[in-house]
């Protein structure tokens, strides 16, 4: 039987059970935080063998990098495809799934291959898109001891900040982490805010359909204007132009939610479109729309103006 502490208060083990009860896990599997960064360095500093290295398989943010500063621990970013020839058996591996920046993910196959490549160490595994990706690696929770799952209480729970969530954790690795951290590691009033949101499944399902279905609906306007572009496993399109030039122009409208994936492989002409559900993708669609016909319009005219010289010199030679 599964006890609360008396050092949590009702809200803290109200919201634990609810999220044990949703991810079909052990009470005592899940852990909240109310500040990833804080977590994130607390779990490389119990975690962390001498001399191991942090070896991120997606684009470090911020907190990520600040984490592993206060925790003294290197990262190295690699490719998912280098890491044979890269990690160490007590390496900490991190990693999004999916990308957080190109909605690229990893199978559950792939996660359990990466976990047996770390006996001695640890695979952090960035769920924040799980509501649309449903594929995670909690399910392997009890066969492997070496994994960490991070989930996050984002806008549809009601949270302040996005740097509120929880993670979840083997029986065996609970046991060795210190449970006075976890304990107190979310406010009472983030709790109850989070806590009284999260049951509210059918409007977090409904608000998640609504997102699928323009994504679709977006992509299908997209396509027919004449740019490639791909649906990902979460609230954001990819979207390819002509010139990572035109994709910086594109960037710099503040009224479009539309980021550049600068470090994502050389893949500087693609656009990390988010849906928003409001005019503004409507907008999107305007601007994308406007860029091309510009573009043509460009080419038409170098084209006449090519020909134009072309008959010029042919006149002059006659």
């Amino acid at each position: 039987m599964n006890r609360i502490s008396p050092s949590q208060t009702t809200e803290q083990a109200g919201l634990r059970s609810a999220v044990s009860l949703k991810d079909a896990v052990e009470l005592n599997s899940v852990i909240l935080f109310e500040d990833s960064s804080l977590f994130i360095e607390e779990l490389l500093k119990q975690c962390s063998a001498s001399n191991c290295r942090l070896l991120a398989l997606s684009p470090c943010r911020a907190e990520i990098v600040m984490a592993a500063d206060r925790a003294d621990i290197d990262i190295v970013q690699i490719l998912a495809e280098d890491i044979k020839e890269t990690v160490s058996e007590t390496d900490i591996i991190f990693l999004e799934n999916p990308n957080r920046s190109n909605g690229s993910n990893f199978s559950l196959t792939e996660l359990k291959s990466l976990s047996a490549k770390v006996p001695g160490g640890l695979l952090i595994i960035d769920e924040y898109y799980f509501d649309f990706l449903r594929i995670s690696a909690a399910s392997a929770l009890r066969e492997l001891n070496n994994i960490v799952v991070l989930r996050y209480f984002n806008d549809w729970a009601g949270a302040a900040t996005k740097d509120h969530g929880y993670a979840l954790i083997s029986l065996h690795f609970s046991k060795n982490f210190n449970s006075q951290f976890y304990k107190s590691s979310m406010s009472r009033n983030s709790a109850r805010i989070c806590y009284e949101q999260f049951g509210r499944s059918r409007q977090r399902n409904n608000q998640l359909r609504k997102i699928q279905s323009r994504c679709l609906k977006l992509a299908r306007e997209i396509t027919e204007i004449g740019l490639k572009c791909r649906l990902t496993a979460a609230n954001f399109l990819i979207v390819e132009v002509d010139s990572a030039e035109l994709a910086a122009e594109l960037q710099k409208q503040n009224q479009l939610n539309i980021e550049t994936i600068y470090n994502q492989n050389r893949l500087t002409s693609l656009l990390r479109c988010q849906i928003t559900l409001t005019e503004a993708d409507n907008e999107l669609i305007e601007t994308l729309r406007s860029a091309v016909n510009t573009k043509k319009k460009v080419s038409k005219q170098k084209i006449r103006a090519g020909q134009l010289i072309k008959n010029s010199k042919a006149v002059h030679m006659n």
